[in-house]
């Protein structure tokens, strides 16, 4: 573990791109959301009424760790929305926490103007939980940990019958009786697409059975939200995996699912489906059969991120926390720009 007195840069996504991805990839348990294109292009997306806060922590120059943060307002917080990114995180590899996080609030401490900072999605293993309240209070300021939302996964086993075996009784026979009742129906097909002619062609139908899945869903693809989701597909296409899904029953697309994977590890970004069809499970199957290529694939786990809607632990999927720590700052006189 490195311990050290960090130098501290106040920097842009150019300052750091060389530099960003590598960085990710030493960050334990960093998903997607921390990659450098997917920060980036929310950033030029919808960043344009506030303030980035990106600061790089440097060890002998070497660059161990990034705050990805940005000012709204008279608030603090992790760059990018919780409708668009699943989980927050600070970057940093082999690294005293404890001290960078102190680093962080002598860094904060003096920039004048906020009031709170709210560093909301952070998922349970990251160890910044616990450090960032433990720092703010011991400067004086006051800190708040809930529990903010869940986010179900399940370990990948080495089979597809070792996964339905790993099923309880009722969610095992409830599964072979829909994909029964699916294949009594016509010529069922799954397709995965990972290739960028294949993702760019198949785009247009993945956000049609979106917006028609719900209302809800409808009203969140929003144009500007769909083209975030193509720029992001397109910048992420190389440097890993997006992959879409369909199932079709004969020959007509009738659920799609959005995906990435990122360190062996699948992420279930979106899905949508067609509300005509749900008497034949067609959502629910085509997230089974997503898990089946995941085991054909040997992903390590599948993460169906926040939200606890039921199918999820009909598949099989545990909790895990997301938590939101929010710090507000105690009234000082002075400061920094």
């Amino acid at each position: 573990m490195v311990c050290a007195t960090f130098e501290v840069q106040r920097g842009t996504f150019e300052s750091f791109a060389s530099e960003w991805d590598d960085l990710a990839q030493q960050t334990p348990g960093a998903t997607v959301f921390l990659s450098y294109a997917w920060q980036e292009t929310w950033w030029d997306r919808f960043g344009a009424d506030a303030e980035p806060l990106l600061l790089g922590f440097r060890d002998s120059g070497r660059l161990v760790a990034i705050a990805p943060l940005m000012i709204r307002g008279d608030i603090v917080s992790f760059l990018g929305g919780t409708d668009l990114v699943d989980y927050h995180d600070i970057l940093a590899g082999d690294v005293d926490h404890a001290a960078l996080t102190g680093e962080l609030f002598d860094s904060l401490a003096a920039i004048d103007g906020w009031k709170s900072a709210e560093f909301g999605s952070l998922p349970g293993w990251s160890p910044f939980v616990s450090t960032l309240p433990e720092s703010a209070e011991r400067r004086g300021w006051s800190a708040d940990v809930s529990a903010e939302d869940v986010a179900p996964g399940l370990e990948i086993p080495g089979s597809w019958d070792e996964y339905l075996a790993g099923l309880g009784k009722k969610d095992r026979h409830e599964l072979r009786r829909k994909f029964r009742r699916l294949e009594a129906a016509g010529d069922v097909s799954h397709a995965e697409y990972t290739s960028p002619e294949e993702i760019e062609a198949n785009l247009d139908e993945f956000f049609r059975l979106h917006r028609l899945s719900s209302p809800d869903k409808a009203e969140f693809m929003t144009a500007e939200r769909e083209h975030f989701f193509r720029t992001a597909c397109a910048r992420l296409m190389g440097d890993c995996g997006v992959r879409l899904s369909f199932t079709r029953l004969d020959g007509k697309s009738l659920a799609a699912s959005l995906s990435f994977e990122y360190r062996r590890r699948r992420l279930v970004y979106n899905s949508g489906y067609d509300p005509a069809y749900r008497n034949l499970s067609v959502g629910l199957l085509n997230h089974a059969m997503f898990l089946r290529q995941c085991i054909d694939d040997q992903v390590e786990y599948a993460d169906f991120l926040r939200g606890n809607e039921r199918y999820k632990y009909d598949l099989g999927a545990t909790d895990r926390t997301i938590y939101r720590v929010n710090i507000r700052r105690q009234p000082a006189s002075g400061g920094v720009k």
